[in-house]
Formats: structure tokens, sequence, C-alpha cells
């Protein structure tokens, strides 16, 4: 079935509308460090660059929330803005660090399948 254009939008509307909800209820009841979400429902300008800097990789259901920027010279690490949308969402997750000395870059989420569909679901509609 193809959509037209105004059906992706209606649709994309909906499920932000419903994502928004979901998280504005659990962050009103959750005291958390990180804000992730602005007071009219939007994700904030660090969680936006935490969701798109994300590595993802499809066969797998590890997230790497750390990466380089400016050629190599400063690591921006994320991890604590998708462990509070996974929070938000309520799906569980383990942190853990695969790299041979325990370096930053080796960092990485491990998300069950549910949890890696929500932050595709996430990105895609942003």
């Amino acid at each position: 079935m193809i959509q037209t254009t105004n059906q992706m939008e209606t649709t994309r509307d909906s499920f932000t509308r419903k994502l928004n909800n979901k998280l504005m209820k659990r962050q009103e009841n959750a005291n958390l460090i990180i804000k992730v979400l602005k007071k009219d429902g939007n994700i904030t300008g660090h969680t936006y660059n935490a969701l798109m800097n994300t590595i993802q990789y499809e066969s797998t259901l590890y997230l790497r929330p750390s990466n380089w920027s400016h050629k190599g010279r400063s690591l921006k690490d994320y991890t604590y803005y998708i462990i509070t949308i996974l929070q938000l969402g309520g799906y569980s997750y383990k942190i853990g660090n695969d790299a041979p000395q325990g370096g930053q870059t080796g960092n990485y989420i491990k998300v069950t399948k549910k949890g890696k569909q929500f932050i595709s679901d996430v990105i895609r509609y942003l």
C-alpha cells in the first residue's frame, strides 16, 4: 500500500503526539537529572544530537552512544540521553564496555528488540 504525503504526515503527527504524551507523563513522575523534553513536549537539542549520532547495528541489539567529532579531536558521549529515553519509554537495557583497555569509545547499551525498535521509531519520526 502506497501512502500519500498527507497520510504519511498524519501518521507521523499521530506517532509524535502519542510519544510525547507517553514521555511527558513519565517525565512528570520521575525526577530525572538529564532533561530530554522541553515543556511543550518536543525534545531538546542535546537529545536530538544524541539520537542522530548514536550508532545502531542492524544485526545486533547494541547501541553505540559515543563517537568522535571534529576530526577526532573530541569525544561526544550521549549514553545518559539514550538511557533516559529508554527509561521514559519503559524499556530495559544493560550498559557495558567492550574496549580492550576500557576506553569510552567501547561503551554500548544492549537493549531488547522492542527497545531498539522504539529508538529507531523515535529517530525516524524526528
